[in-house]
């Protein structure tokens, strides 16, 4: 078949039309997680996700769009018009960063979820008309195309992680604007037209321009940026922005984390407070770095905080080891060095975090850096412990979780496996016979889920419920917060009578407070327990009449924050704005083109964009589900998802290279093969990788960096045939006219695929989540199969 006129121009501009793809797709990509950063200041991390769903639903808007309004491809300025469409695509980006940070300033804006969405909508929308129309101009090279697509979003993930910690989120996204500038250039060089020399001064002139503002912000000529304190749902806003606390920010720290404020107060010098992303605040304390004379509010610790509680009681040989998990401004080191344990190690997750509180030792005493029996580690606590082999006498971990967004998708990774079943009986295993595992927290639920997360570790190793609660003992009071602490041996009754006599003298409420063996007024659930006048399935059905959950969660589950029952109504917003993003591209199209297809395309109306609706949900359910199950194994949530998207992508960009060589003939048998391939290997993941995960946890990085790869490459190797062989074969049947639509459904329903990945993990597990993946590409085999 002779080449047409585009084809023959794409094979003279090759490398600048390939070029012009890579650099849009790395930023495409890089975008989506930067904008997760940026928007994780200014909103709640539920919201977050509402965000970015609704905007990369303008994906399938752009391809919808280029499907109804310009169904005839044009026949000798097609490369123009991918420069327009990516030109708009880096102008749009551009101007609605600007509209990001204007609204943001505007208290009125807090919370307007929907402005938030409709202006990121508009950069995402002129991004799917350009994928859209490159792939239907050049059908023949889909595998070409593809390959330059995924390659370029596989580096992107890997570069987004040093950019954000270069130069921090908002900066980024402008810093992308610019790369994606020079992309347009690349499409308005492989094509001469008359208005090319106009076009390219008036290119280069907004290329300096966004240039220009960049470097002026970098430079602190411009001084714009993301605020926090804006939004009355986050714990900023108290601080910042009310007369009674008079705090100020004095230093932001930007990485790939988050955004790390610490804020200092007016009206209360001895205290300074860490946020990040505007949340989660971690108090540092003014400290003389002498613990014999710590000074009066120090002292007052002692008695102000449960946290302290249980060192009035321990005896010598009962603090020589602890480890703390989560430190954050090093108030639970104090308290542990106060309370006489002999050596401290601390892990905290937050690289940014430790460098301020380390930078502050004139103010707090050189709590992370002078005292010689304390031991700072940068890591996840769940992978430090793992990889350790020593026991310790106290676990501690003060409200650890943060409230924020972590991830591409915005939601599932928020969570983490701190307090899972399985993180239970790890902290068990590491703990001496004596040990105890302290956690302090902001609500009287949290304490009711760690009592059954604990009760179902403990009965898993053949204790049972009654003899389980001999082992706990909580306090609470809605003044001073509560307190969980699990022993590995039973208490005795008269350990427990002194504490009981303690906790009614500090001013704690018995209501929320239980300790074994007494018949006081204590906590009548959790007595109830104790006693077996009610079965721990039965107290999980008291908190869900109540529109709680505290069912038992595990590392297939890791929502333990997850405490309202049902759903989310977010994520629901998301299921029913995706659905309808799927419902309208598929549909429109139809009711456009009914009278201008022919039989062939007729017939396969009810089969590519099954395809490519199967293709879209079952690529995100798998690599969410992968990036959550591997966070763990790999230590680090930002490591997990830099990787996994890496290793996933880049595979898939060598098979679509590899699905070029395949014959006009076979490619029909090659979407089949290896949609089968891929849903026997997503199969077989289920079982293989949590042995693989048990036989390799604790071992080195690098070993568990290069396991990770190989599984997820090789899975992504064969993910990569289906889509550009299916454009393919839409061209060889003379299909190609309907290519956007394809990509209209492939748009909605990956962004349906993030929500159902979150729905079902919520409600039964990733691993199911990856069984459903296996099935959509099992089904699209079946569909294909002849």
């Amino acid at each position: 078949m002779p080449l047409s006129l585009a084809e023959q121009n794409f094979r003279k501009k090759k490398i600048l039309i390939l070029s012009g793809v890579f650099l849009l797709s790395f930023s495409l990509l890089s975008l989506e997680v930067s904008l997760t950063r940026v928007l994780s200041v200014v909103l709640s991390y539920h919201f977050v996700f509402v965000v970015i769903s609704v905007a990369l639903l303008g994906i399938s808007g752009g391809a919808l769009f280029l499907q109804l309004f310009r169904p005839e491809l044009p026949k000798e300025r097609n490369i123009f018009v991918l420069f327009l469409f990516s030109f708009l695509f880096s102008l749009s980006t551009f101007l609605c960063l600007l509209s990001l940070l204007w609204i943001s300033n505007h208290e009125k804006f807090t919370g307007k979820v929907l402005i938030y969405s409709l202006i990121l909508l508009l950069p995402f929308f002129f991004a799917g008309a350009f994928l859209s129309e490159v792939f239907r101009s050049f059908p023949r090279e889909s595998s070409r195309i593809y390959f330059a697509d995924l390659i370029g979003a596989s580096l992107g993930a890997v570069a987004t992680i040093p950019l954000l910690n270069l130069w921090g989120g908002m900066n980024n996204c402008f810093f992308l604007s610019i790369v994606l500038l020079i992309a347009s250039s690349l499409f308005l060089f492989a094509q001469k037209s008359k208005e090319q020399r106009v076009l390219v001064v008036f290119s280069s002139l907004v290329t300096v321009l966004v240039a220009l503002f960049l470097l002026g912000e970098l430079k602190g000529w411009i001084g714009l940026d993301i605020p926090i304190g804006k939004n009355p749902e986050k714990q900023s806003y108290v601080a910042l922005k009310t007369s009674s606390a008079r705090g100020k920010i004095i230093e932001t720290k930007w990485s790939a984390y988050g955004r790390t404020d610490l804020v200092s107060f007016e009206r209360n010098p001895e205290v300074m407070v860490i946020y990040i992303d505007g949340t989660a605040g971690s108090p540092m304390l003014r400290f003389s770095g002498n613990l014999e004379d710590p000074g009066p509010i120090i002292e007052g610790l002692k008695y102000s905080t449960p946290g302290y509680f249980p060192f009035f009681f321990l005896r010598e040989g009962e603090k020589d080891e602890a480890l703390i998990i989560g430190p954050g401004g090093g108030r639970d080191i104090l308290l542990s060095l106060l309370g006489g344990v002999s050596r401290v190690e601390a892990v905290e997750i937050n690289k940014s975090l430790v460098e301020i509180v380390s930078r502050y030792s004139w103010f707090n005493g050189g709590i992370y850096s002078d005292f010689e029996n304390v031991k700072i580690k940068v890591d996840e606590g769940r992978n430090f412990l793992r990889t350790k082999g020593k026991k310790y006498d106290l676990i501690i971990l003060q409200f650890p979780y943060t409230e924020t967004s972590h991830s591409l998708e915005g939601y599932s990774l928020t969570e983490n496996f701190l307090f899972t079943t399985d993180s239970i009986e790890d902290y068990l295993n590491h703990l001496t016979r004596e040990g105890r595992l302290v956690v302090a927290c902001e609500r009287h639920i949290e304490v009711q889920r760690l009592v059954t997360l604990s009760l179902v570790v403990l009965r898993k190793k053949g204790i049972e419920i009654e003899e389980g609660m001999k082992r706990i003992y909580t306090l609470g009071s809605q003044k001073k917060k509560y307190l969980f602490v699990l022993k590995k041996e039973s208490f005795k009754r008269g350990e427990v009578l002194r504490r009981y006599r303690a906790m009614i003298e500090l001013g704690y409420e018995p209501e929320f407070s239980y300790f074994p063996y007494l018949k006081e007024n204590l906590n009548e659930e959790l007595k109830a327990l104790e006693e077996g006048r009610i079965s721990l399935e039965e107290f999980i059905k008291l908190s869900l009449k109540r529109g709680s959950t505290i069912s038992p969660v595990s590392d297939n589950n890791p929502f333990f924050f997850k405490l309202d029952k049902g759903i989310p109504k977010p994520i629901l917003l998301i299921l029913h704005s995706a659905l309808g993003g799927v419902f309208l591209a598929t549909l429109l199209p139809l009711l456009f083109l009914r009278r201008s297809l022919n039989f062939w395309e007729r017939s396969i109306i009810f089969k590519f964009p099954f395809l490519y609706a199967l293709l879209g949900l079952g690529f995100m359910l798998v690599e969410i589900s992968l990036i959550q199950r591997f966070s763990l194994f790999l230590g680090h949530p930002v490591l997990s998802l830099s990787l996994l998207l890496f290793s996933i992508l880049t595979g898939a960009s060598v098979g679509s290279l590899k699905s070029g060589s395949i014959s006009g003939d076979k490619i029909q048998k090659g979407i089949s093969r290896s949609c089968l391939l891929v849903s026997i290997l997503l199969f077989s993941y289920v079982i293989l990788i949590p042995f693989l995960f048990g036989k390799l946890q604790g071992q080195s990085l690098m070993l568990r960096l290069s396991v990770s790869f190989l599984i997820c490459g090789v899975l992504g190797f064969l993910m990569g045939f289906p889509f550009p062989l299916g454009i393919r074969l839409l061209k060889e049947k003379k299909g190609e006219m309907l290519i956007p639509w394809m990509w209209a459904i492939n748009g909605g329903s990956s962004v349906l695929g993030s929500v159902v990945t979150v729905i079902i993990a919520i409600s039964f597990g990733f691993n199911e989540v990856l069984l459903l993946g296996s099935f959509c590409y099992l089904l699209s085999f079946l569909i294909f199969y002849s």
